[in-house]
């Protein structure tokens, strides 16, 4: 894989995880527990996306996806769930960044 191939999921992966909590932050109500919810909406979204970039990563460098799939459906999707989640580890810091940045254009309810 090169550089690039490399990089191009990070930068989606981190522009993603700025857009979805403010997407997010236009279609919920103000307020602190809307702000909570957002941020649990946001990281399962930000978590499938990941693991789901994975599975398809791995099916289009061979057929081992489908021979995996063939031997135990709980393990490999275990094995993606817990790929989505070590990818948190680059968009949950942004994320969070994203979701503090969305009370200050708050107009009814005070943080």
């Amino acid at each position: 894989m090169s550089v690039l191939g490399g990089l191009v999921p990070v930068l989606a992966l981190v522009l993603l995880s700025v857009m979805v909590p403010k997407a997010l932050g236009w279609a919920l109500p103000e307020g602190v527990g809307w702000l909570i919810g957002n941020g649990a909406i946001s990281a399962v979204i930000l978590w499938a996306v990941s693991a789901g970039y994975f599975a398809v990563a791995y099916a289009m460098q061979s057929d081992m996806l489908t021979r995996l799939l063939g031997i135990d459906h709980v393990d490999t999707l275990g094995h993606f769930a817990r790929l989505g989640l070590l990818a948190g580890m680059i968009w949950a810091p942004v994320m969070v960044l994203s979701l503090a940045s969305l009370p200050k254009r708050w107009r009814e309810v005070v943080w």
